[in-house]
């Protein structure tokens, strides 16, 4: 139970944990939704492109506009509902939630220029959480033999090779469809890069629970602020 304890308390590697301590913000809510309204201008583009019409998946290019709308409505009411204190804790999941959702929405673009838009897009979201689960699961081997032998540059060392065989095998699936002028291929390289930003993401989930945690009583404060009426009243006895 102690080990376990210790795995999740340095589950992070160092490269990330600044970033896994950043509060949210505005920023993020606005970041999300610039990001949905560029993804927006890209689907209409593609909606009112003569070129792309001929390979397009218009069913699903419609349902993706209204789910990036209905992200951006969603975001625009957290930002407001985040000045609210006691509501941040439930708030700031919409903008970790609806990041991840760009990334399948993102996938869902590529698919609907594939021969097989579903099928392909099913495929993608299957692999991606596949290969998302073994990058969890290699970093948490890594933690496990950097808690039990309290070494952790095993686990900075070694974080980053399975992100970075995906970023690089995504990148050659894409130069390979450029040569053999294959769309399914770059839809692949596509999902290797999904899900790297999925593990990514993964390591940004502390933010989140951190607006969970119970603020622990400061005893000490309480001591010292009682010792100090104390002697107020000795004062003015005398």
């Amino acid at each position: 139970m102690v080990q376990i304890k210790e795995m999740l308390k340095n589950f992070i590697p160092s490269t990330y944990k600044k970033v896994s301590r950043k509060s949210f913000n505005s920023k993020s809510f606005l970041s999300i939704i610039g990001a949905f309204v560029f993804i927006l201008g890209i689907l209409f583009l593609f909606s009112i492109s003569l070129d792309m019409k001929e390979t397009l998946n218009t069913s699903l290019n419609d349902k993706l506009i209204y789910l990036s709308y209905g992200t951006i409505c969603a975001n625009l009411v957290g930002l407001v509902l985040f000045r609210k204190e006691k509501l941040q804790k439930f708030v700031i999941i919409i903008p970790y939630i609806t990041c991840i959702l760009m990334f399948y929405i993102i996938m869902a673009i590529g698919a609907s220029m594939t021969d097989n838009p579903v099928s392909d897009l099913k495929l993608g979201m299957v692999g991606s959480n596949l290969l998302w689960i073994i990058g969890v699961l290699i970093n948490t081997v890594l933690v496990w033999k950097s808690v039990k032998t309290s070494h952790f540059k095993i686990r900075d060392k070694y974080a980053n090779y399975f992100m970075n065989s995906l970023s690089i095998a995504g990148i050659i699936f894409f130069f390979v469809s450029k040569v053999i002028n294959n769309f399914t291929c770059a839809y692949t390289g596509m999902v290797f890069l999904i899900a790297t930003l999925q593990i990514l993401a993964t390591f940004h989930f502390p933010r989140v629970l951190r607006y969970w945690k119970k603020e622990p009583k400061n005893e000490n404060a309480s001591i010292y602020g009682n010792s100090i009426e104390m002697m107020k009243n000795k004062k003015t006895k005398k």
